[in-house]
């Protein structure tokens, strides 16, 4: 647990580099993504702590692989407007990298 919160913390440190180092200096499409991927990759981390703390304190049994299920068991399990409001925006940010799908239609 106190592995995952590290990580997390690094994220962090290198998001905050991306956004008042490297964006001052480089405003690039893949700068931005590199930040919203590292945000991502914080609040896994922090997902992870979150649910590996609820097992060891036999609120949970096994935790899933898949991050998704991962997220909303940490909804579930604590049940905290904080909370809530970090998976919310884990789940939007997901939803914001997902490349476009072809809709169907005909462009001209």
């Amino acid at each position: 647990m106190n592995e995952s919160l590290s990580e997390a913390a690094s994220e962090l440190r290198r998001v905050d580099h991306l956004v008042f180092v490297s964006l001052k200096y480089t405003r690039t499409v893949d700068v931005i993504r590199s930040i919203v991927n590292r945000m991502l990759n914080a609040i896994d981390f922090i997902i992870d702590a979150l649910l590996e703390h609820a097992r060891l304190q036999k609120k949970l049994g096994e935790i899933p692989k898949n991050k998704a299920l991962k997220a909303e068991l940490v909804k579930k399990t604590y049940n905290d407007d904080a909370i809530n409001e970090m998976i919310n925006l884990y789940t939007k940010l997901k939803r914001l990298l997902r490349p476009a799908r072809n809709t169907g239609g005909t462009s001209q």
